[in-house]
């Protein structure tokens, strides 16, 4: 009876073993019951228990094959659903593999084996190919799991953030790239928000811009999940097993420099844009007042004539009509000779100027303007002066406009100073008069066409604000610089020529 109950006994008791475990207990019982059945043989006493030592062995061994089918079965199941969830996504198709033997007993599970081997070498072959893509790229990849334990990085990533595999994320973001609180919310929502939707989309990306001298980056945080595209149909809660956590994040890095540059250099654009349509406006309006205001005042000084009898009252319109012409006459000339700079057919011609005899008579007719408005005008030049090679016409315009302009914005009682004077290797030409400064925010534009300060002219004189757009293009032409300087209660304009000397 023992015998008898001693088979399925032993089968109950190793049935929740591995399969290792049981073939060892049961050759061990085999090897017994092959000893007790030689003894028994000797004396006689076989076949009594020849019947349950058969049983013995064969539920030994039915036991065994069981747990085995039971093994491949789980195998197979394992394999056809990792073939199922990871196939659509690898990049490259498994080499030809060998069919499997036709043997109705092996076959499935041959079949199995090779799916296994032909996606392991798939995957593989597909890692190789991906990492060969990533160190390639011009951007950096950083892949990291959960803990921040880097496991794969691109030679851009290593550069940028001296990072390698093995190394943490963490410690070479934080806080030289990002602060570690503005990381620790990155991974929150990167958490939280697939949490909140793991059953439909995954979470989106985390982007920051980040300064780091002169360069700019763009980091990008992408999680990794485990997102399969398996295509056979699984149930929520199988889905959510699947693809309800993230594994790790993925880190891109790309230098924006360059994009950066471009957008500033567009707002500046813009901005010049913008500055000159106001310009425009500004320029349109002004000019619209100052070729009305001369024809306004030429029409009436024609009608005071026309019904004037004393002479001494014609002579008076005569010499507004003269002036109110001049005005209009000097408009439209300062409007064709920018045109002209600006196209590049302004012609010039040099010849020599003795500045100790060129500047006094050019300033000549000035003394009566300044004395009129009770201004001082001067006149200094250097002794040691030398002659010099430059266009002599586009020079006495130059001198000319910053000569008129001082004495435009000069307060009566102010003084005006025009000095020549040799510093090697230039000539240098100053323009200085007291009253009304220029601020400083406005010194970098009064060169642009058509802009006049703001409340720069309290006297009211007018102008086009093309006279320094005018002398700049002029000193351009000539190969010239000019500066400007506004404080302590005066303006001055130094004019510097590398003019050559009188050979």
């Amino acid at each position: 009876v023992c015998v008898w109950f001693s088979g399925p006994g032993l089968v109950c008791s190793i049935v929740r073993d591995i399969t290792e475990t049981q073939v060892a207990i049961a050759a061990g019982g085999s090897v017994g019951w092959v000893g007790l059945s030689l003894a028994l043989l000797k004396i006689s006493y076989l076949l009594p228990v020849a019947l349950p030592l058969g049983l013995l062995a064969t539920t030994t061994l039915a036991s065994a094959v069981v747990e085995r089918l039971r093994l491949n079965a789980l195998l197979q199941q394992q394999v056809k659903q990792m073939w199922q969830t990871y196939e659509p996504d690898l990049v490259l198709r498994p080499l030809d593999t060998p069919e499997p033997l036709p043997s109705a007993g092996i076959a499935p599970s041959m079949q199995r084996v090779t799916q296994l081997a032909a996606l392991a070498d798939r995957f593989g072959r597909s890692q190789s190919t991906q990492a060969a893509i990533a160190r390639s790229l011009s951007v950096g990849l950083v892949a990291a799991d959960r803990d921040g334990l880097v496991w794969f990085c691109n030679p851009v990533a290593a550069e940028w953030l001296q990072i390698r595999v093995g190394g943490q994320l963490e410690t070479q973001l934080t806080p030289t790239w990002l602060p570690l609180r503005e990381w620790q919310e990155i991974l929150a929502a990167l958490e939280g928000q697939w949490q909140l939707n793991g059953t439909a989309k995954p979470p989106h990306s985390r982007e920051r811009e980040v300064n780091r001298g002169d360069r700019w980056f763009s980091l990008k945080f992408e999680p990794l999940t485990n997102d399969g595209a398996s295509k056979a149909p699984i149930s929520t809660s199988e889905r959510r097993s699947l693809n309800g956590s993230i594994s790790g994040l993925l880190l891109l890095i790309e230098d924006i420099t360059k994009s950066k540059q471009f957008e500033a250099n567009l707002d500046r654009q813009i901005h010049e844009l913008q500055q000159m349509s106001q310009l425009k406006d500004e320029f349109l309006s002004t000019v619209s007042h100052e070729l009305r205001t001369p024809l306004t005042n030429m029409k009436m000084a024609i009608q005071l004539l026309k019904i004037s009898t004393a002479e001494q009252q014609r002579v008076h319109y005569l010499k507004i009509l003269e002036s109110e012409c001049n005005r209009e006459a000097e408009l439209i000339n300062d409007l064709l000779d920018l045109q002209r700079l600006e196209a590049g057919v302004q012609i010039t011609q040099s010849e020599v100027i003795r500045l100790q005899e060129w500047l006094p008579p050019l300033i000549e007719p000035f003394y009566k303007r300044t004395e009129a408005r009770q201004q001082t005008l001067a006149v200094k030049v250097a002794r040691q002066l030398p002659s010099v090679v430059s266009d002599q016409p586009s020079l006495e315009r130059i001198v000319a406009e910053l000569v008129n302009n001082a004495c435009k914005y000069t307060p009566p009682s102010g003084e005006i100073v025009v000095s020549a004077e040799w510093t090697p290797p230039h000539v240098e030409l100053t323009v200085r008069n007291s009253g009304t400064e220029i601020p400083e925010h406005e010194l970098s534009r009064i060169f642009e066409r058509f802009y006049r300060v703001p409340q720069a002219d309290p006297w009211k004189q007018g102008g086009t604000g093309l006279g320094l757009a005018l002398v700049k293009k002029l000193i351009d032409r000539l190969g010239g610089t000019i500066a400007v300087k506004s404080g302590a209660g005066s303006t001055a304009f130094t004019i510097q020529l590398p003019l050559r000397r009188e050979e």
